[in-house]
């Protein structure tokens, strides 16, 4: 709904965003747009589907309410959190190639925005004696 007041329906029936959304926080916003006829043509109010606190503009002869879907679209928002530890202890007489821990990672966002991939730092290892799956950890 519009409780926080994001949006401002003009009598001329634009919506425009008036705050910033977050989609994080509220994916899709419904909006109950009501119509009405009478001393202020085509007068527009944006009311809550959940708290319906109606009024009647004066002479009023006709009303009609829409519910209006407004889906807000990720953008690349957020970076990536560890959820793995990202500390790993091993004997120095390990064999190559021995897998010593897997880390993993999430991301807030959504679709192609969520994905992660993972690399060692070139410089973080000179002799580049550990190798790490760049899609999995």
């Amino acid at each position: 709904g519009n409780e926080l007041g994001y949006f401002r329906v003009d009598n001329d029936g634009r919506i425009t965003v008036i705050h910033p959304l977050d989609r994080e926080h509220t994916m899709t916003h419904y909006l109950v747009v009501q119509l009405s006829d009478g001393i202020a043509p085509y007068r527009c109010k944006l009311i809550s589907p959940f708290r319906y606190c109606r009024y009647k503009p004066l002479k009023s002869n006709h009303t009609i309410d829409c519910v209006v879907t407004v889906d807000v679209l990720d953008i690349n928002d957020n970076h990536p959190i560890f959820i793995s530890p990202t500390e790993y202890q091993v004997e120095e007489n390990s064999p190559m190639r021995k897998i010593i821990g897997k880390i993993k990672a999430v991301d807030a966002d959504e679709g192609r925005n969520s994905m992660v991939s993972y690399r060692i730092i070139p410089e973080s290892l000179p002799k580049a004696e550990f190798i790490i799956d760049a899609v999995n950890g």
